[in-house]
């Protein structure tokens, strides 16, 4: 600092550049101080608690989080032998690929239900047995309530079908669209077809 440099060239002016030191080395504590009890405010409104310094976790919680990250590369999704891609265009691909196998049917659009139990009966192998009011209660149609909890049980935010339309969009419409659902579910138990979007 300049006030030390000083101190000691002349014993007049000692005395004036140590007061000048004294000055500052207050100014700094009171900047000191404020910007403590700024962070100490930030942190408090993010419900962090204080502590005497910023630590690297501390400061992570102040500082915003990342929105995204990078893909630097990608492999393919069923088979390990390809290249790995690294450009936008390859990685693409591959990502189409891999979404559109687990959003697709593995059930062919015109298979009922009622084919499907034709072909094989999963339960045929398991040792446990339904009672018979079990098996009834199973077999009869959905309820309009039954179909509401779901509907209410349901992650907020998503789309739960291809139509892009969220949960929410469901629970805000269901005296209109639950009395249509409910229909379009208990003739799919009937042995009515499921469509390509379903």
């Amino acid at each position: 600092m300049e006030v030390e440099s000083r101190i000691g060239e002349d014993p007049f002016t000692d005395i004036y550049w140590e007061r000048r030191k004294d000055e500052w080395l207050r100014k700094w504590d009171v900047l000191q101080i404020r910007q403590q009890e700024v962070w100490a405010k930030r942190a408090s409104e993010r419900g962090m608690a204080q502590v005497d310094r910023m630590s690297k976790e501390t400061f992570q919680r102040l500082c915003p989080a990342r929105t995204h990250s990078v893909i630097r590369a990608l492999e393919h999704p069923f088979n390990s032998q390809t290249d790995i891609a690294e450009d936008t265009e390859v990685m693409t691909v591959y990502a189409t690929e891999y979404y559109n196998d687990i959003l697709t049917s593995r059930m062919p659009a015109e298979e009922s239900l009622a084919d499907l139990q034709a072909e094989g009966n999963l339960w045929q192998s398991s040792p446990h047995r339904f009672k018979q009011d079990q098996r009834l209660s199973l077999d009869r149609p959905l309820t309009l309530e039954e179909l509401k909890e779901a509907v209410a049980d349901m992650a907020k935010g998503k789309a739960p079908r291809d139509d892009g339309l969220p949960v929410e969009f469901y629970q805000a419409t269901w005296d209109q669209v639950g009395p249509i659902l409910l229909r379009l579910f208990n003739k799919i138990l009937e042995g009515g077809s499921l469509t390509e979007d379903m």
